[in-house]
């Protein structure tokens, strides 16, 4: 679930979606369900779906280096002989 109460300027993919009264947002979103509060604002495109495919890597796979606190995706069980950049 994504939930706006600020100013979003991008596209927008998630299974639900929520524009507060206080929310504005500048970009297209694709969407299995959607709510606006009275006063919310959207400008772009709506695309509903009946189902997402995120394709989302979960946190638990995500290594920080330690000196430049950047965020990388750790390759594991991949079988995969590429070394990591």
């Amino acid at each position: 679930t994504v939930i706006i109460a600020g100013s979003v300027k991008g596209n927008i993919t998630a299974m639900k979606i929520e524009i507060a009264n206080t929310g504005r947002v500048w970009g297209d979103v694709v969407t299995t369900s959607l709510s606006t509060e009275e006063g919310a604002f959207l400008r772009g495109k709506i695309r509903m779906e009946d189902e997402l495919d995120l394709d989302i890597v979960p946190i638990e796979t995500q290594e920080t280096d330690e000196t430049s606190g950047e965020v990388s995706d750790k390759v594991s069980d991949q079988g995969s002989d590429e070394a990591e950049e």
